[in-house]
């Protein structure tokens, strides 16, 4: 009986120090970690503004998705939770790492210190984040109304940069460690004999490694051995908005060589400046009324045509074909021109979704933004304010290994970081800016549909230097795609042609920002075009070309036969390529879809009206169940749309553009040579030239069986006017 108080006492340390241990586990570092990012996920979504993005109104989204895509929204729940929580854990298990430098002796000391550390840790991740890619934290950050916010953004943008962040982590870890001169001898005492056992097959080993390594190093660097092909390889290096002015050694050094080393055409021109139509336009070597995906949202009709583009004509002749690229090279997977592989971003309402939702989740992005969350959750690739042409570059290399065979191959390559809100990553962003601009546009510049205060003179001085730093991104990475080409040998039998779908307007005199709206000016529809084939010198060909041109051109390179052109209306520049003389043809071009009812630069009224008013994109579109829920162009908008069109001819030196109005047709005729700003309009004075281009264009407009004149106006042979067409009553 003596000996159970005994017992009792003995069994109560056991308790307690199994209680402790519990409590240890229950507040362990990743416990912690994972419970941390967990409430700062929430916080974010909780404090985020449901009907807004970038300032623009889209409540009938959310509407829509809360009660249609629900499954959509608790999968994308699930997996931000979880990503929430392997993030905050995986920050523990280094929060661990770290108590093994320095230990509290108590429990709620341990408690405090995993806490502290959990959260630097979390501080310098999300730093690391921000200073590489700032875009994807300005509208949370920079852009709120909280100066600690902005303050930490800039701070850590203009002042830490990466090797700021890093340089932080490291005095941190010294600074919680406190090594004193004894314990590192100490350690050292420990450790050398260690050392001495096993030496010997210690260093072996590191040198076994170290050689192995440089031997791939070495192999990845020399050129291999070729046996040559039947057929060049064709390699397209695309930029979404790349201007021709662009394509200098000022912001793309690389592309402009593959420029001065080829043939470069110094004046091509597309027909439909905006992405979809255009590529439509490049690989199919016809024209939109000819080919009919003639907008952003081809319907499912339209998309069903056969478009026998060029990676199909390339297949029939042996080629292996892929097409690689970021955001804007969502068309690739919504449109089949007939690549063999398609390493592209998918785009419909589960994707709009899940990007609504991403943009959001800050506290995640710096783990989202890299390849394993992308792998998670590929609709970051089509969040716009991420696309690093790194990756793209990456992509590409994976798909030139399994490209690179006996056959030849087709590859294209389609970079989005110059398209808006041109945000390149870290240090090209500020590469060409001002560092004394603090202004709204600092990291990006978001396309507001119509919403956006007027810019000053900085604001536009910024936006062109993002515009150059996007650009000078993208040249870098596609430099790492031409220095991979030549270390596999391949550069001496590959095709290389550099392009963009359409070019880009700065607020170049007046004319405001983007593409696709109107034809007023030449930056738009005025497009870089180089192509270095082996074997030939270095030529500049001042004639005027077109997009449709591009595909019957490489099909002759490439040694295919006459009929397997059948059907482009392009010729080919092969000619000139051969240092031989080539004709200019006229241009044509017309503009695409309105996105908003309000252009600053287009009014609908007045007594200068330069458009014809119809309602925004949303409603212009619909959502298609048979295209995974894809936006489509309404049925019943396409007429109103088809006459509201903006078209031009270009020839020589003068321009041509048609615009209809309610109250009328309106052409008006410029010089481009003493006039490039387009300031003077010579219709009345050049009459004669006037009236023979509006035949011309008149001419090719009306090649679209779809459309007839009616009283100096173009409109579908199917649209009612409800009234005089000169007046043209649009509701």
């Amino acid at each position: 009986m003596s000996d159970t108080p005994k017992e009792a006492t003995k069994g109560g340390p056991r308790v307690l120090a199994g209680v402790a241990r519990a409590a240890e586990l229950v507040v362990s570092a990743p416990v912690i970690g994972a419970a941390f990012v967990l409430l700062l996920t929430q916080r974010a979504f909780a404090g985020g503004d449901d009907d807004k993005v970038f300032g623009v109104r889209t409540t009938a989204i959310v509407d829509l998705a809360k009660r249609s895509f629900q499954a959509d929204v608790r999968a994308l729940t699930y997996s931000l939770i979880a990503v929430a929580a392997a993030l905050g854990a995986a920050i523990g298990v280094v929060v661990e790492l770290l108590l093994v430098l320095r230990r509290p002796s108590t429990t709620g000391r341990r408690f405090l210190a995993r806490f502290g550390l959990v959260v630097a840790v979390y501080l310098l991740v999300l730093g690391w984040g921000i200073a590489g890619m700032p875009q994807l934290y300005a509208e949370t950050m920079y852009h709120s109304e909280s100066a600690l916010r902005r303050g930490a953004e800039v701070f850590v943008t203009d002042w830490l940069g990466r090797p700021g962040v890093v340089a932080l982590a490291v005095l941190l870890v010294l600074a919680w460690w406190r090594p004193k001169a004894h314990e590192l001898q100490e350690r050292w005492r420990v450790a050398r004999p260690w050392l001495r056992r096993h030496g010997r097959v210690l260093v072996p080993v590191l040198g076994a490694i170290v050689l192995l390594a440089s031997g791939l190093a070495i192999k990845t660097r020399v050129p291999h051995a070729r046996v040559k092909k039947s057929r060049p390889n064709v390699l397209i290096l695309a930029v979404d908005s790349l201007r021709d002015d662009r394509l200098v050694g000022r912001t793309a050094p690389h592309l402009s060589q593959v420029a001065a080393t080829g043939a470069q055409f110094t004046r091509a021109y597309v027909t439909l400046p905006r992405t979809l139509p255009s590529w439509t336009t490049i690989l199919t070597g016809r024209e939109p009324h000819e080919h009919g995906l003639r907008t952003m949202f081809p319907r499912y009709e339209d998309r069903a045509r056969d478009l026998a583009a060029l990676p199909q004509r390339l297949g029939k002749l042996g080629y292996k074909s892929a097409v690689v690229g970021d955001y804007a090279a969502d068309i690739f997977t919504r449109v089949r021109y007939g690549f063999d592989t398609v390493d592209a971003p998918t785009f419909n309402f589960h994707t709009l979704i899940a990007t609504r939702a991403l943009s959001q989740a800050t506290p995640l992005l710096p783990f989202l933004h890299g390849r394993a969350g992308r792998a998670i959750l590929p609709a970051m690739r089509e969040l716009n304010q991420a696309a690093d042409p790194s990756f793209v570059a990456k992509d590409t290399l994976r798909a030139l290994d399994k490209l690179d065979g006996d056959a030849p191959f087709f590859l294209t390559v389609f970079f989005s970081t110059a398209h808006f809100p041109y945000a390149a990553p870290a240090p090209y962003y500020a590469r060409f800016g001002d560092p004394s601009y603090k202004g709204r546009f600092k990291y990006h510049k978001p396309n507001v549909l119509g919403q956006e205060q007027p810019l000053d003179e900085a604001d536009i001085r910024q936006v062109r230097a993002l515009y150059d730093g996007a650009v000078a991104s993208v040249d870098d990475a596609a430099a790492q795609i031409l220095e991979s080409l030549r270390m596999r040998g391949l550069a001496e039998d590959t095709i290389v042609v550099v392009t963009a779908d359409h070019g880009e307007m700065l607020f170049d005199d007046g004319h405001g920002q983007g593409h696709g709206d109107h034809l007023f000016g030449d930056q738009v529809v005025h497009v870089p075009l180089a192509i270095r084939v082996p074997g030939k010198g270095p030529t500049r060909v001042d004639s005027v070309v077109r997009d449709v041109d591009l595909a019957p051109t490489l099909l002759e390179l490439v040694g295919a036969p006459k009929d397997a052109a059948v059907s482009m209306i392009g010729r080919s520049l092969r000619p000139a390529i051969d240092g031989g003389s080539l004709p200019s043809l006229p241009a044509f071009s017309e503009t695409e879809v309105w996105m908003t009812e309000s252009i600053p630069e287009l009014p609908s009224g007045g007594d200068n009206p330069l458009r014809i008013p119809y309602p925004n994109v949303a409603q212009t579109t619909e959502l298609d169940p048979r295209l995974a829920y894809d936006v489509v162009m309404r049925a019943e908008m396409e007429p109103l749309i088809v006459a509201a069109k903006h078209r031009m001819i270009l020839e020589g030196d003068l321009k041509l553009v048609y615009v209809p109005t309610r109250k009328g047709p309106r052409f008006m005729l410029y010089d481009r040579k003493v006039d490039p700003a387009e300031k003077v309009d010579l219709f009345g004075p050049r009459k004669a030239d006037a009236l023979r281009l509006r035949g011309l264009l008149f001419r090719w407009i009306l090649g679209d069986p779809g459309v007839e004149e009616r009283e100096g106006m173009i409109v579908p042979r199917t649209f009612e006017l409800g009234g005089s067409s000169t007046a043209l009553r649009l509701p």
